[in-house]
């Protein structure tokens, strides 16, 4: 009984992921072959990019990301957005800048979905720079 649940449940996330890639991949499609949204289709998921904050509403800190290879010219702006989850004890007064996390490419919205969150930019920084130890996943001394 016990194998036939973990294969299942092996088989369920499976499917999911290829969902997943799927999606992602079809929205990277879109992106690069629809001229308003091909902006878009320079980013990843995981990318790390600077977010200039030039809008705050109740739920959303709005702004844009520069282009990877454009620097900072106004053509070159790509339309980016925080929820306000996203950004947990970060303060973004209009026209600040801030380290990013690309979480999504949204073809819908024709922005770029990026977070705020100390722990997860340390999280990537880390893992880009092989740094792999987290200290609450180390053993500590005395652990059994």
């Amino acid at each position: 009984m016990t194998d036939t649940y973990f294969s299942a449940e092996e088989q369920y996330v499976r499917h999911a992921i290829a969902r997943t890639e799927r999606y992602l991949n079809e929205c990277r499609w879109i992106c690069k072959h629809v001229k308003q949204l091909n902006n878009l289709s320079h980013f990843t998921m995981g990318q790390l990019v600077k977010f200039h904050v030039d809008g705050l509403t109740e739920e959303v800190v709005t702004g844009w990301v520069a282009l990877p290879s454009s620097g900072n010219t106004e053509a070159q702006r790509v339309p980016a957005a925080a929820l306000l989850l996203n950004t947990d004890g970060v303060e973004c007064p209009l026209g600040s800048t801030h380290e990013a996390v690309v979480t999504l490419a949204n073809p819908d919205a024709g922005k770029l979905e990026v977070a705020l969150l100390p722990w997860l930019l340390k999280s990537i920084k880390q893992r880009r720079g092989g740094q792999l130890d987290n200290s609450a996943m180390q053993v500590q001394k005395g652990q059994p």
